[in-house]
């Protein structure tokens, strides 16, 4: 006999839970991702800060050739990672020029996650560094100190 009555309740309790928290992360990659929502479903479209706005339009012009805002399903796509050396492909070997040298270890490689992730995008972006701190992110390059 497996135990007392109690134990064997609780026995059954963890094995339901597993049950469901297993079926709770397979059932998303058997149904698929999520289609993005209909146009009319969006909020509008927020202006944004003069300085962020003119950066916007500039790199809308320079990727495709206008600087109107575009609808979603006509923009380009980007994976993107950033953080220390587990994400920049440190060790990896087949770094990226110009950053596995005096002045610059970031150790940035080709065979780094995001470029074998699978994900369908148009363009992928390694930005993560050896050695690098949240505060890198920071304009001041230093810990905030305000909330």
């Amino acid at each position: 006999m497996l135990g007392t009555p109690a134990r064997r309740v609780r026995t059954t309790r963890r094995h339901a839970l597993a049950v469901l928290s297993a079926a709770a992360l397979a059932l998303p990659m058997l149904v698929g991702p999520a289609s993005p929502a209909a146009a009319a479903d969006r909020p509008a479209v927020q202006p944004l800060p003069t300085a962020l706005e003119t950066v916007r339009a500039a790199e809308s012009t320079a990727l495709y050739g206008s600087p109107d805002i575009r609808p979603l399903e006509q923009r380009r796509t980007a994976l993107v990672t950033m953080g220390d050396s587990e994400i920049s492909g440190e060790g990896v070997g087949d770094y990226v020029p110009g950053t596995h040298q005096d002045g610059n270890w970031c150790d940035r490689s080709y065979d780094q996650a995001v470029f074998r992730t699978g994900i369908p995008a148009d363009e992928r972006y390694n930005l993560g560094c050896s050695g690098a701190t949240p505060w890198n992110l920071s304009p001041a390059g230093r810990p905030s100190t305000t909330s």
